[in-house]
């Protein structure tokens, strides 16, 4: 598995947990916070391998998606 790989599952990860966000999970306090340390390390991880191309990409697809 390339490191592009494992980025696009990071990626995967991070929709699913925004996507549990919105129920009315009691964790959900949990869940969000770890949304963020996820979304910050995916950002650093993409910052030292991805194009500025590849790294908006993404940005508009969780805007489309959030």
């Amino acid at each position: 598995m390339s490191e592009m790989d494992i980025l696009r599952k990071e990626y995967e990860t991070i929709l699913n947990l925004r996507q549990i966000r919105f129920n009315t999970n009691p964790t959900l306090t949990h869940v969000i916070k770890h949304l963020w340390k996820a979304e910050e390390a995916l950002l650093d991880l993409m910052m030292n391998t991805w194009t500025r191309d590849e790294i908006m990409y993404v940005v508009n697809e969780a805007r489309v998606n959030a």
